[in-house]
């Protein structure tokens, strides 16, 4: 699998879930990070939290 050079950088998020769950994922933005972790696990998400930028190298 290539890099594209105008892929958008990703980063670390870590999403929370009222019940108390958390998932952690990667994304460009915190809002594709949560539609991300709503297709992984369904349920009401409490917050979504940003952790670090992930290096492409």
């Amino acid at each position: 699998m290539n890099a594209s050079p105008s892929r958008k950088p990703r980063s670390l998020f870590r999403v929370t879930y009222r019940d108390g769950a958390t998932l952690t994922t990667t994304a460009a933005t915190s809002v594709l990070a949560g539609a991300q972790a709503e297709r992984q696990r369904p349920g009401a998400i409490k917050s979504i939290k940003f952790l670090k930028k992930v290096s492409h190298g």
